[in-house]
């Protein structure tokens, strides 16, 4: 071998071991980097952990975790105390949820033990908006949630209370001597308490009152109105019109013209004439007969009398 090739080789292998000896350099330095950053984050974790846990910790468990994302996957695997932070994102996370679950509680609490009225609503549904907006996590651990529910309808009940009071009150304000002037609220207490809730209805004295009234305004109202009849029984009645048939119904039930008669019922001959108030008494007063061939006798007869609505609605019908 020439002494120029020894050369050449000496100088090859020397640049070799030079690349060689860079790499094993450039990789201790990155071993190091590595380290030092893996190093740098797990003690921020072992500061946090010693540290009393906060609401407000939250923040610096947040920054720690986003330098823990920004590492490289082999720097992370040398964050040994991860999962200590992991825990304490977890139990900052619970804390929290703790907290905004007390103080609804609390607000539930101290309208507990105030009274009840209907100006407490406002309140109540304060509290009820903070539930509302708790995650399904901290509305578990509100314990005391029935309670809110339980004012909620307790407020509602006097609210309900106040409605049927106030529909008592209009009732009661209705003059029944002059149920005339009247039709208008009659009629708007009839729909106001079909478009009550039951319990509402519940509360109601004077329901019944009121559907008195109605009858007896209806009765004033045909007595007002009624136009006198004259022919067959069978073409008078509620086939014809709504007042026909409320007189109808009264002579059915209070006068004696069935079976007296050798006509069949419907055939009979009936006059009733229109309805004359008294000048001092104010009731209204039409008359009425019936009249057939006597199934005993043979001879012609007649069955009278009238009906009656009083100056205060009552409607009845008698026989002479």
């Amino acid at each position: 071998m020439s002494k120029k090739t020894k050369i050449i080789i000496i100088a090859c292998a020397s640049i070799v071991a030079l690349i060689i000896a860079g790499i094993f350099v450039k990789q201790a330095v990155s071993e190091a980097q590595d380290k030092s950053a893996a190093e740098r984050v797990s003690k921020l974790i072992e500061q946090m952990a010693a540290d009393e846990l906060t609401a407000e910790s939250e923040n610096m468990l947040i920054s720690i975790n986003a330098e823990y994302n920004l590492l490289t996957d082999k720097q992370k695997a040398l964050v040994a105390n991860y999962a200590v932070l992991e825990k304490l994102i977890n139990d900052v996370q619970t804390l929290k949820d703790k907290t905004a679950a007390e103080k609804v509680m609390n607000l539930i609490k101290e309208l507990e033990g105030t009274t009840i009225s209907i100006e407490s609503e406002s309140m109540i549904l304060s509290a009820k908006a903070e539930y509302n907006v708790l995650t399904d996590k901290q509305k578990e651990l509100v314990t005391n949630y029935a309670v809110l529910e339980e004012l909620l309808d307790k407020v509602q009940e006097l609210k309900d209370k106040e409605v049927a009071e106030d529909f008592d009150d209009e009732v009661g304000d209705i003059d029944p001597w002059d149920l005339a002037a009247s039709k208008g609220t009659i009629k708007s207490l009839l729909s106001q308490y079909d478009n009550m809730t039951e319990r509402q209805k519940s509360f109601v004295k004077k329901y019944k009152v009121l559907l008195e009234y109605n009858e007896r305004y209806k009765a004033i109202d045909m007595a007002s109105n009624f136009k006198a009849y004259s022919g067959k029984w069978g073409d008078f009645g509620s086939h014809k019109n709504a007042y026909q048939g409320m007189i109808e119904k009264k002579i059915q039930q209070n006068v004696t013209y069935k079976n007296i008669f050798t006509e069949p019922v419907n055939s009979l001959y009936f006059y009733i004439s229109e309805f004359d108030m008294g000048q001092y008494s104010g009731d209204y007063v039409a008359y009425f007969r019936f009249e057939g061939t006597d199934a005993e006798t043979g001879f012609e007869r007649a069955v009278e009398g009238q009906v009656v609505v009083t100056a205060d609605g009552i409607f009845f019908c008698e026989e002479y």
